[in-house]
């Protein structure tokens, strides 16, 4: 053991010497990474995760688990084998993007409303692309078109559903099928604040991992072009990898990025999985299991729900439609031009 130990400081030393010489090398590079890291924070992660994470925060401390749990405990008792609390996490998973799921499973854990052994199996299958990232972001903003980023959603959800059904053949035991007909409900002000203190420490790290991650990506990208670069940017970080792919995979292939996840979002929750008892090995082979079904499950729905390939553009072609502006106000503008020109010429004032 010591040996081994000895063996990965040794790993980690020289991992962070090189890390350092990069960046006394070319810092410019990490700079530029990091700037867009930290603009990618406050335009798009801290708007749509930040709620998500105090309302999971707030539905452990506050008891409101256990009411989520009366409603759909029975359903997804029967379906995925999990207890009726257990059902929230599960829930918030779908709705709330990556790290949601895998941290209000966490919080219920924290609170004693779960076993280790259901936090467990939880942690394999509650972690999915939430709605406002693959539709809003990809469909809308990257895509232009909200009907694919429907369709990788619903890929990414279904590919959630069923790793939860295989969960069940993997791990044994059963969850409560009713929840306690007594619920713990806490003072509201202090659930709130509970909440809000725990929400914003988890989104703080999450931020600080994605500009990390994106510093890195920034010198990467810098390097010449190989086939292995492009593979390690792929799985770095999810948006990066997605961003970068859309005009050279197709969208089956985009579905399975998102299923993945990227490092940047495993190293998120990896804390929670650690305590979980699930294992690095296990966890990596989950997301890769999601991943796959991500591939499959769009193919799928892209059969019964087909996308013309000029249905939608990629982010970085620019459209632009004849007359998309006041006619009028241009040809004033142009008069007012010449006018311009044609006074500075004569050097003389027009009144």
């Amino acid at each position: 053991m010591k040996d081994k130990a000895k063996i990965k400081n040794i790993i980690l030393t020289v991992f962070t010497l090189l890390l350092l010489t990069a960046l006394a090398y070319r810092a410019e590079l990490f700079s530029s990474g990091a700037a867009s890291g930290i603009s990618l924070c406050l335009e798009s992660v801290l708007p749509s995760m930040l709620p998500f994470m105090f309302l999971s925060s707030f539905i452990a401390v506050s008891g409101a688990a256990d009411l989520l749990g009366s409603l759909f405990g029975r359903p997804f008792f029967r379906l995925f084998r999990i207890s009726s609390v257990s059902a929230s996490a599960f829930i918030m998973s779908l709705v709330g993007g990556y790290p949601i799921g895998i941290k209000t499973a966490y919080a219920l854990y924290e609170a004693g409303k779960t076993e280790q052994s259901e936090f467990k199996k939880l942690c394999t299958f509650c972690m999915c692309g939430g709605p406002g990232f693959i539709i809003g972001t990809v469909g809308n903003g990257f895509y232009g078109s909200r009907r694919a980023g429907l369709i990788l959603y619903f890929s990414s959800a279904l590919s959630c559903v069923l790793l939860a059904l295989a969960a069940r053949l993997f791990f044994k035991g059963e969850g409560e099928q009713n929840p306690s007909s007594a619920y713990n409900v806490g003072s509201l002000s202090g659930s709130f604040f509970t909440a809000a203190k725990k929400a914003s420490k988890a989104v703080l790290e999450v931020c600080f991992l994605i500009v990390l991650f994106s510093s890195v990506q920034g010198f990467l990208s810098g390097l010449p072009d190989s086939a292995a670069l492009r593979l390690l940017l792929s799985v770095l970080e999810v948006t990066t990898a997605v961003k970068s792919n859309i005009t050279i995979l197709s969208l089956p292939l985009i579905s399975a990025l998102i299923g993945f996840g990227g490092i940047c979002v495993h190293i998120q929750v990896m804390p929670e999985i650690v305590k979980s008892g699930t294992g690095v090995g296990a966890f990596f082979i989950s997301r890769l299991a999601h991943g796959a079904l991500s591939y499959l499950c769009c193919r799928l729905l892209l059969f019964f729900f087909p996308i013309e390939s000029g249905a939608f553009k990629p982010y970085s072609e620019p459209i632009i439609l004849p007359y998309s502006v006041s006619l009028p106000a241009a040809v004033s503008l142009l008069i007012s031009c010449g006018l311009m020109v044609w006074e500075l010429a004569n050097r003389r004032k027009m009144w």
